[in-house]
């Protein structure tokens, strides 16, 4: 819950609010007979990932289709990070108490996250830059300090929405041909 961050109340909605840390960043809890050492990882990790370590500790293959990655190697050591790049988002229904659809998204890397929240029909568009590093509270919104950055992540975010949920048209989710390549 937003708890009035960024001028917020509530958890969801359909302009602003789902995408920051509040509600992204929730603890994962793992207990398994051969790990009793507690430990905390700071690596980047999604919910999808939860599957395809569920299937590692079983010793059962994981699906070649499967979006996430196990977490054993980070749990063992192995490794000390599995992803550059994490993603979040959804498309969002308006209501009467929130007037307009939008698609929401974020893409993060342990220096940057990016927010995206537009509706499909252009009515609303914003983008939010915020570095992690220096301003883990995602307070100071850094769009127009960083336009390279944000280029590069929307990029790579609008590929991630083509394909997870499954756009024909980038410009319906807000790239232009000229701006992909």
């Amino acid at each position: 819950e937003s708890l009035g961050k960024h001028g917020i109340l509530h958890r969801a909605g359909t302009t602003r609010g789902v995408m920051y840390d509040e509600v992204l960043r929730t603890p994962l809890i793992i207990m398994h007979p051969y790990f009793n050492k507690p430990k905390t990882i700071k690596a980047l990790v999604q919910s999808i990932d939860v599957m395809p370590t569920i299937l590692d500790f079983l010793n059962v293959s994981i699906p070649a289709e499967a979006s996430g990655v196990s977490l054993v190697p980070l749990i063992k050591e192995d490794v000390d990070r599995l992803h550059d790049y994490i993603f979040a988002g959804g498309n969002f229904t308006g209501s009467s108490i929130f007037p307009h659809s939008t698609i929401n998204s974020a893409i993060i890397s342990e220096k940057f996250k990016l927010i995206y929240e537009r509706s499909p029909y252009g009515a609303f568009n914003k983008l939010e830059i915020y570095d992690r590093q220096n301003d883990p509270e995602e307070l100071f919104e850094r769009s127009s300090v960083r336009p390279d950055i944000v280029l590069a992540m929307k990029k790579m975010l609008v590929f991630w929405e083509n394909v997870t949920m499954n756009r024909n048209k980038m410009t319906e989710i807000g790239l232009s041909d000229e701006e992909f390549r």
